[in-house]
């Protein structure tokens, strides 16, 4: 074949792109290869899209042009980053429309079916019956159903309206030592601690020992001097 025949062959069969002179053939061949960052995952080689393809918008025109017809309306571009592709739905072509309905449905369909299939179920420890865990506050109960868990709400409300709010003792036994306890505000108001320490320093006592020595002469004070063994049986 002379040159003068290739150059018209190459003419009226092919065009000219970024990759050089390549058929209608060839250009969707070329395009309908996977993208680089699409076969990174892959344990085979195959062969990948040339980046030209990627951003290429003029593929339609020429063939077009070459094949002597008309492109077709346009009906938009594929919205995803470095696709050319015609979009048919939401904006995308086939190829991204499916991959974003499989990646967007496959979680969503997995939670029905578990949901559906294998449901949580436990025994209430009060009544025996089963029950799903529901979610009470920031916990999720699982071992008592909400009807006894109602009722024993309620028995702990009536125990506390009947019984009364329960007190500390004033005097606590601990080790063989007798505690007592004082309202904290009113020893600050009287500065109660410092005016003891003082008094104990003076009597050469510990302020446990003066405040001690306080109470005995106060009670003898009032006449009480001992306990009388017949007032304790």
């Amino acid at each position: 074949m002379k040159k003068e025949q290739a150059d018209q062959w190459l003419e009226a069969n092919t065009f000219q792109c970024a990759l050089g002179r390549v058929s209608p053939q060839q250009c969707e061949a070329l395009r309908k290869r996977p993208r680089f960052d699409e076969t990174l995952n892959l344990s085979v080689s195959v062969p990948v899209m040339p980046r030209e393809c990627e951003n290429c918008t003029e593929w339609q025109a020429k063939i077009a042009s070459l094949q002597g017809t008309k492109p077709s309306k346009p009906l938009g571009v594929c919205k995803v980053d470095g696709c050319n592709e015609a979009a048919k739905v939401k904006g995308m072509c086939k190829r991204h429309y499916a991959q974003w309905y499989y990646n967007k449905n496959k979680e969503i369909g997995r939670k029905i079916r578990e949901m559906n299939e294998k449901k949580e179920v436990s025994i209430c420890q009060d009544c025996g019956k089963e029950f799903e865990p529901y979610v009470r506050g920031a916990i999720t109960v699982r071992n008592c159903c909400p009807e006894c868990l109602g009722k024993r709400v309620a028995k702990s409300y009536q125990q506390r309206e009947s019984g009364g709010a329960i007190k500390k003792p004033a005097r606590r036994r601990r080790n063989g030592k007798v505690k007592l306890v004082f309202d904290k505000a009113i020893c600050e108001k009287l500065q109660l601690r410092e005016r003891l320490e003082k008094a104990a320093r003076r009597s050469f006592r510990s302020p446990d020992m003066q405040a001690l020595a306080y109470i005995v002469e106060g009670l003898e004070a009032d006449g009480i001097v001992g306990v009388d063994k017949n007032e304790e049986k």
